[in-house]
């Protein structure tokens, strides 16, 4: 397990290094808080997330891609791979500690968008039950968008590719 962690941190650290992981953030962010404020400025009778979460999950389709498309390709292209693999870590232990890392990055911004029922409790009476299933509805989409941009990553050198 520590070499998974310290090959998640390694990966996590070369996320906010370049200015991608900032720029993913500040994309997601942006659009779901400007939706969030058309919503909220509707006046509408009950205090729902619905059609935020449904933006919320396409954007999540959306940046899946970009948080995982240089996982393994760019290991590949820059042939780094092969001294990755022949390091006493079992491939297993790489693809999880890469997958680790997308994972939290997309927590991350997660965990940044709780601000959106805090304030809609604020001015209406939010279902928390819903929020929650949400939520958890979110988290198994990126879960299963991280794995599968994990995968393209996994079959080719070039990112761009590993991106469409």
């Amino acid at each position: 397990m520590r070499k998974v962690l310290t090959i998640a941190g390694k990966e996590l650290r070369s996320y906010f290094v370049s200015p991608m992981a900032y720029v993913v953030i500040t994309f997601f962010l942006g659009v779901t808080s400007l939706l969030f404020a058309i919503l909220m400025s509707q006046g509408r009778p009950e205090a729902d997330m619905r059609d935020l979460f449904h933006t919320m999950a396409f954007l999540a389709l959306m940046m899946a891609p970009v948080i995982t498309m240089g996982l393994l390709a760019q290991e590949r292209n820059l042939g780094t791979i092969e001294l990755l693999l022949t390091s006493p870590v079992r491939d297993v232990e790489v693809v999880a500690g890469k997958y680790l890392a997308s994972l939290a990055i997309f927590m991350a911004i997660l965990v940044l968008t709780l601000m959106y029922p805090i304030i809609m409790e604020k001015y209406g009476d939010l279902a928390w039950g819903q929020v929650l299933v949400g939520y958890l509805g979110l988290f198994l989409c990126g879960l299963a968008f991280l794995a599968i941009g994990l995968f393209a990553s996994s079959l080719t050198s070039n990112q761009i590719a590993a991106a469409i």
